[in-house]
This record gives C-alpha cells, structure tokens and sequence, in this order.
C-alpha cells in the first residue's frame, strides 16, 4: 500500500512539474513575440545598413519630409540633413493619406519595413506593359505596329531605359534582384522646434 502511495505521489509531482515547465515555455513564447511586436528606433544613417534585418518589423525613424505625393498622399520621402539616406514612406489603411503640408517639417514616423524585390520576370511584365501601352492593344488606339517603334513617346523611351539600367543592376548583383524598400506607416508625429 505504501508502495502504491509514493508512485500516486510522485505521478501527481511529475504531472505538476510538466504543467508549469509548459506554463513557462508558453510564457518565454508570448514574451518573445511582444519583444518582436515591440518598435525598433533606427536612425536614417543607419537604416540602409540595417534594412536586411528589418524587413516585417515594426521601426520609429526620425526625418525630414522633402516630398508629399500630390496626388493623393499616397508617398511621403523622408531625408536626413547629415546623410544620403532618403526613405519613401507609405501611409497605412488607417492613415489613408499624408498631407501634402507636411514638406518641410521634421516627423517621427511607427511602421513596418517593407521590401519590394525587382527581379527579371518582373522587368519583362513591366517592359510588356510599357510595348503594349505604345502598340495601343487594349485601349482602341493603336500608335505603332513595332512595339520597339515608340513614335517618339518620351515617358515610354524613359521608361524602358530605366528598365535595361534595372537588368545590369540585377546581372552585377549576388542576389539576382535588386531590393527597394519602404515604410507602411502606423502613425506619425511632428516635432516642434521652438
């Protein structure tokens, strides 16, 4: 009977020892994901050097806006005065849109590191927009029947330059794409300086 006792025992310590060491472990997990919730302050010198890391995080940067989208707020550039670093900054759904007064003023802004990848599919789709645009197909209008005949469309010729500087880039990078990034913008705040 006493043999019985001590395992009825020593079950019920076992049993309590692997509920709280669970109860810890799932404590440790939530206070990992609030830590990477958390907003990582990053300056604009550093961001460039930093952004690899940063991607689907949550960042506060510091800048001076030096340009508002006027159509629509949708972009905001941020610059900082002792470096190169510009960033492009876009408003989430709860923000919607920047207001093109805020050129000009040093802002705080929370948000999330985005990266868009350019790779060689990606220029191809874009190169057969830009043709397709310039041939007229989809729109009734048809300029040219050569799609490399752009009938001295400037924005098209621009655009496709700016495509074939996009594939040397690509062929001198490691990666094989070229990375651009940007910050979804939660919230933003204006420093006064008096």
């Amino acid at each position: 009977m006493k043999k019985v006792l001590f395992i009825v025992i020593a079950l019920a310590f076992i049993t309590v020892s692997c509920e709280n060491a669970t109860k810890k472990t799932e404590e440790n997990t939530n206070t990992q994901q609030v830590v990477a919730d958390e907003a990582v302050d990053v300056s604009m010198a550093d961001f460039d050097s930093l952004v690899d890391g940063l991607v689907g995080r949550k960042v506060n940067i510091s800048g001076l806006v030096d340009h508002v989208c006027s159509h629509g707020g949708q972009k905001m550039f941020i610059v900082d005065a002792n470096s190169d670093a510009r960033i492009k900054i876009t408003p989430n759904e709860e923000l919607a849109a920047f207001n093109t007064e805020l050129v000009g003023e040093t802002v705080k802004i929370t948000g999330i590191v985005e990266e868009m990848r350019v790779d060689e599919d990606y220029l191809k789709e874009w190169e057969a927009e830009v043709n397709q645009g310039m041939t007229g197909e989809g729109n009734g209008k048809k300029e040219s029947a050569d799609p490399k005949d752009h009938g001295g469309n400037e924005k098209a010729n621009s655009e496709l330059e700016q495509i074939e500087r996009m594939r040397s880039k690509i062929a001198e990078s490691d990666k094989g794409y070229l990375s651009f990034y940007s910050i979804s913008a939660n919230e933003y705040s204006i420093f006064k300086i008096d």
